[in-house]
């Protein structure tokens, strides 16, 4: 009798301690997936003329307009593509999501390139190499790589 209120006790012990310690770690860590803060190119690349300042806000927010949209797409693509795994091997059509998700992100891709192009038509060369080194920040970011000052 006696080990089984012991054994009683120890499992609410070892619950409370697991809730306690998710509690710490979520609170810790915070969200799973904080938002992402985008930085405007202006905040970035600097001494542009206050006309022009206004032309790349203007595609600026165009961009990330249309970036979201194709990243929602991205996301609703994805979502739809793992719903099949419940559906009989039959209706299976994995090949024409997983199409539709290439052609999403190759359309995501060439809208960043074509961007990029336009604001480099706004830059002196001194910006294009600030636009040049926030543009490998980048991949270095995607590829885990700590970013270099820029001249280095």
């Amino acid at each position: 009798m006696k080990k089984t209120t012991l054994y009683k006790l120890m499992i609410v012990l070892l619950l409370l301690m697991n809730s306690v310690l998710l509690v710490f770690v979520f609170k810790q860590n915070g969200p799973m997936h904080p938002p992402h803060k985008r930085k405007s190119i202006l905040s970035i690349v600097t001494n542009f003329t206050p006309k022009t300042k206004q032309k790349i806000a203007v595609l600026e927010q165009m961009h990330f307009k249309q970036k979201d949209a194709l990243m929602n797409e991205s996301s609703r693509l994805h979502r739809e593509l793992f719903q099949q795994l419940n559906q009989p091997t039959s209706t299976f059509n994995a090949d024409s999501i997983i199409a539709l998700i290439a052609e999403n992100h190759r359309k995501n891709e060439q809208l960043t390139f074509d961007y990029f192009i336009k604001i480099g038509t706004f830059c002196s060369a001194e910006q294009k190499n600030k636009l040049q080194h926030l543009i490998h920040g980048a991949f270095n970011r995607m590829q885990g790589k700590q970013p270099h000052p820029p001249g280095k």
